[in-house]
């Protein structure tokens, strides 16, 4: 039982193998949703049709953006300092099992690094690494692997977990249609790792007048992996301005596949038993093989925002982005600009994994010099926070 319970946490574990390094950050700051006000060359990571915006600069460069996201629906850091490498007692396993939700432990870890890009006019070229990763391990599997359990009750495990690792390099270009600016970003993806874990299982007792008889179990875990791909993806956008009023639409990723060719392999463990009581828990089959290349789709981004300028010092934001990966969240934010060479910006939003988020950042403008700050927390702050969130930018423009 305890290498098929292993391969279970495995599935949720994926994430603190994953760490994405990586995107701009000036929109993290404002409640990760200042993607509508963003110029240059960060709007290919978030929309290539303000490309064309009426305020666009001439040209612009991003020598490095980079910045990365990761949370659980559960554990806070505090939490995570304290049994971290520590020997648990019943009370910390008790403390453990109360804080995670009925529905599992879902974790997740994201991020997206430009570097380098140019804009220049309505079109860019650049470079981007990205990673993903999610996963989602069952309350029962967790109290499984931490307390134990009676034969004499039923037990479903389950979890699953994946990460992807890739480097984009792309075009992006975009063109006014009447009012409406419409952009496209087309990107060749080079794939470096990718990883799947996966594991079901089911133990249940057969009783005859409160006597335990016999005890059925039926169980598998897997893992599946590769280190070289290749593909091809595209991100669409459009744009609406206003005088000070900007409208953005997008998809990162409408159609994205990476052929997975380097090595992919296969790894796992198949057990069934139709009696354990008196017996120990059976090897079950194994797998440890080589397998065919296999595809994967590139998890899409969808983003919906506004962005307006009440007056020349203030700039207010408002969206929502929907990611298969991270989920979903709704944003406000907002810059301030009394002193033009330090920009402050706040931002709040409204996650699907971990709660309320914070998130606030500064700039520093010098000549064309442009740096970038980010921080956020969600589901709490600084201890008991269940997501955290770092970024820093550099980039020039007139």
């Amino acid at each position: 039982m305890n290498r098929h319970l292993a391969g279970c946490l495995l599935a949720a574990a994926v994430s603190t193998l994953s760490t994405g390094a990586i995107g701009a950050v000036r929109s993290a700051a404002m409640g990760g949703v200042g993607f509508p006000d963003s110029r240059g060359i960060a709007t290919v990571l978030w929309n290539p049709a303000l490309l064309d915006r009426e305020d666009r600069p001439p040209w612009s460069v991003a020598v490095l953006a980079l910045d990365v996201e990761l949370g659980n629906s559960s554990l806070s850091l505090s939490d995570y300092k304290r049994y971290n490498g520590a020997v648990l007692s019943e009370s910390d396993k008790s403390s453990i099992l109360s804080a995670i939700d009925a529905d599992g432990l879902e974790t997740y870890a994201a991020g997206r690094g430009l570097y380098p890009g140019v804009q220049y006019g309505s079109a860019a070229i650049f470079a981007t690494t990205r990673g993903a990763e999610s996963g989602k391990l069952s309350k029962a599997a967790v109290e499984a692997v931490l307390i134990g359990f009676d034969l004499r009750d039923e037990l479903d495990l389950a979890g699953q977990g994946e990460a992807t690792l890739w480097t984009e390099i792309g075009v992006a270009y975009a063109h006014r249609i009447g009012d409406v600016q419409v952009g496209a970003s087309v990107k060749r993806l080079f794939g470096h790792y990718t990883i799947k874990s996966w594991c079901v299982g089911e133990v249940t007792p057969i009783l005859a007048d409160s006597v335990l008889k016999s005890v059925g179990t039926d169980g598998s875990a897997y893992t599946r992996e590769a280190d070289g791909g290749g593909g091809w993806g595209i991100d669409l956008g459009f744009a609406r301005q206003w005088e000070s009023t900007t409208l953005s639409v997008s998809v990162s990723n409408l159609v994205a596949q990476i052929d997975w060719s380097g090595n992919p392999w296969l790894q796992g463990v198949t057990h069934r038993s139709s009696d354990l009581v008196g017996e120990e828990f059976p090897e079950g089959e194994e797998t440890d093989e080589s397998v065919a290349p296999f595809t994967t789709d590139l998890p899409a981004t969808w983003r919906l925002g506004a962005a307006h300028r009440p007056s020349p010092t203030w700039t207010l934001v408002a969206g929502m982005v929907r990611d298969s990966v991270t989920g979903s969240e709704l944003g406000l934010g907002s810059e301030w600009r009394g002193v033009d060479w330090l920009p402050l910006r706040f931002g709040t939003a409204l996650h699907s994994v971990d709660g309320i988020r914070l998130s606030t950042g500064l700039g520093l403008i010098v000549g064309g010099f442009n740096l970038d700050l980010s921080v956020g927390q969600g589901n709490g702050v600084f201890g008991g926070a269940k997501g955290v969130g770092v970024g820093v930018g550099v980039s020039f423009a007139p």
